[in-house]
């Protein structure tokens, strides 16, 4: 029978808040941590399993909360599934169809909505290549996985993890039913949707008797009691933690590849062991059709690239830190494009890169061998950073200020400053490009270039004077210009509160802290608004070194090892 539990569920409860409840019933801090000990680690399936907890503590539990026994998680033969799913898929799959030889928008509003979100997730499902039968069985599971967004986790984890468990990726019931590793256990889908809901204001999975906790799909980690592996009440925001462990034979490809760095770069700390790793990798967004030759050639190369970092310790624990906007900001930016595009929000450090698991058209990875006192460096900083709001605004690029911070910790240094101006003159197309004139405008700059090149110093020197004298009021005008233009495009837009405002500095541990991209009205006669993080510059840097690799997509997985394997499922 369908389960409906009329208590909130002990699963609900983080450490923090069930030490809080005992407290208020007078118990000590320590029973909190016995507690969900018997239930993450020790696998307890009812309160008197619980046996160094006393009686009368065992009963206050039952009166207070639901377990979640283990007919909830493992029951394979439940009724009503067809019931249950009846409706929804009445609603969709049949009345696609019908609305199908029409215009989708002439349905009612509830059809149009469940229709658009069985569409989206039937697309998902089939690149994905998860079990065909759910689709028409079970419809209303296949939505609630795309929609709480941890499907492509499920996959890509299945593509990447050593783990028996989360290689199975999403298992079938016997009825047919779908079924997901949650705290360790396989479970029905829909009796996960009795106990979660996603919050889309939040843009996370909360639980329904506790919408503060979210909870995330991780792999089990034995030294950690919150990890029993798959669905876990565990926030990645604010948080650094193991994401993902390589085996033996890919820890050794890790280690080849990071030697290479040191071809073209000299040894920081030299015979020191390095058996740590920070990898920088830098996402290509799509290109919009736009062509990578001719006079299209610069614009392709100045299309922003997501920076992010790993590290990955002497055991092949991999860490994926990342900037990320939380929801409610991304979504106030999103449905004001193009007006918001230059809106500024805060940003935290969360335990996954939102980038893992996405499709892309190919992905550089740069290793680097660091110490274990340096990889101690990153972790503690990036902790640290976890405590407070970052500021972030897509036209600056600072992500990759981030990553910036972590390549000084492993004693490496990148200058990827510029300005706005120099990137829309960078942009322009190569002389040479240019049909019928290019080719002897492109002979007349080299033959300039080679003249001032051998001319003396002082009229080097002189031209360059007179040049700056030239063009400094027309700079000034363009400054203007460009600043006018950022707040049309709400660059002075604060899209979410400032926790420091220090406009323009080295801000917090590093990292530059400013209020909106126009934080006064003096600035808009100021160079500062258009100083930008270049990621051009990154990715530029990145080429150059012997131990960055360039991975194609091959499938929904960790590309941390050269070796893609060609049998990964594609997108």
């Amino acid at each position: 029978m369908k389960y409906t539990p009329e208590k909130p569920p002990l699963t609900g409860e983080t450490l923090d808040t069930l030490t809080a409840r005992l407290a208020e019933h007078g118990e000590p801090t320590f029973r909190a941590k016995q507690i969900l000990d018997w239930v993450y680690k020790k696998r307890a399936r009812s309160w008197d399993a619980m046996t160094n907890l006393p009686k009368n503590l065992r009963v206050w539990l039952d009166q207070t909360f639901t377990f979640m026994p283990s007919e909830l998680v493992l029951n394979k033969e439940s009724t009503d599934v067809t019931d249950k799913c009846k409706p929804f898929l009445d609603c969709t799959v049949k009345k696609i169809h019908e609305y199908a030889r029409k215009k989708i928008e002439t349905a009612p509003i509830e059809v149009k909505e469940a229709a658009n979100d069985w569409i989206a997730a039937k697309k998902i499902w089939n690149a994905l290549k998860c079990p065909a039968t759910v689709l028409e069985d079970h419809p209303k599971c296949a939505v609630f996985l795309n929609n709480a967004r941890i499907l492509t986790k499920i996959i890509g984890y299945k593509n990447s993890s050593h783990d028996p468990e989360l290689k199975k990726g999403i298992q079938l019931a016997e009825d047919g039913h779908p079924l997901v590793l949650f705290l360790g256990q396989w479970t029905r889908v829909e009796d996960i949707e009795n106990l979660l809901v996603f919050n889309p204001e939040k843009g996370e999975l909360v639980s329904k008797m506790n919408p503060d906790q979210v909870w995330n799909y991780f792999p089990p980690n034995p030294s950690d009691d919150r990890f029993p592996g798959g669905l876990v009440p565990v926030d990645r925001f604010r948080d650094v933690f193991p994401i993902h462990k390589l085996s033996p034979e890919e820890y050794a490809q890790v280690v080849a590849t990071g030697e290479k760095f040191f071809e073209n770069n000299l040894e920081v700390d030299p015979g020191v062991p390095k058996p740590c790793f920070l990898q920088i990798f830098s996402t290509r967004r799509p290109n919009y059709g736009i062509p990578s030759t001719g006079i299209y050639e610069n614009l392709n190369k100045q299309i922003p690239s997501h920076i992010a970092i790993r590290f990955i310790d002497g055991e092949g624990k991999v860490y994926s830190p990342s900037f990320e906007m939380n929801d409610p900001d991304a979504q106030v930016i999103l449905a004001g494009l193009p007006r918001h595009l230059l809106a500024t929000s805060n940003v935290n450090i969360t335990a996954l890169d939102y980038e893992e698991f996405r499709n892309f058209d190919d992905r550089m990875v740069t290793t680097i061998p660091v110490t274990q006192k340096r990889l101690d460096s990153m972790l503690a900083t990036t902790k640290e950073l976890t405590q407070t709001n970052i500021r972030f605004n897509y036209a600056r690029q600072n992500c990759s200020n981030f990553a910036k911070l972590m390549l000084s910790h492993s004693g490496y240094s990148l200058d990827n400053s510029a300005t706005f101006g120099k990137i829309l003159w960078s942009i322009l197309p190569p002389l040479k490009s240019i049909p019928v004139i290019g080719p002897t405008l492109d002979k007349v700059k080299q033959l300039a270039r080679k003249i001032f090149s051998s001319s003396p110093i002082v009229l080097k020197k002189s031209l360059g004077f007179i040049a700056k004298a030239l063009f400094y009021i027309p700079g000034r005008i363009g400054v203007v210009i460009q600043n006018v233009l950022f707040i049309i495009l709400f660059g002075a837009m604060e899209n979410s509160e400032v926790k420091h405002d220090r406009r323009h500095n080295n801000g917090y541990m590093g990292l530059e802290n400013f209020k909106s991209l126009i934080g006064s009205w003096t600035e808009v006669f100021s160079d500062n608004p258009g100083k930008v993080s270049s990621a051009a510059l990154f990715t530029e840097w990145q080429t150059k070194q012997k131990s960055t690799v360039v991975m194609p997509y091959q499938g929904t997985k960790f590309y941390i090892t050269p070796d893609a394997d060609p049998s990964a499922n594609p997108f």
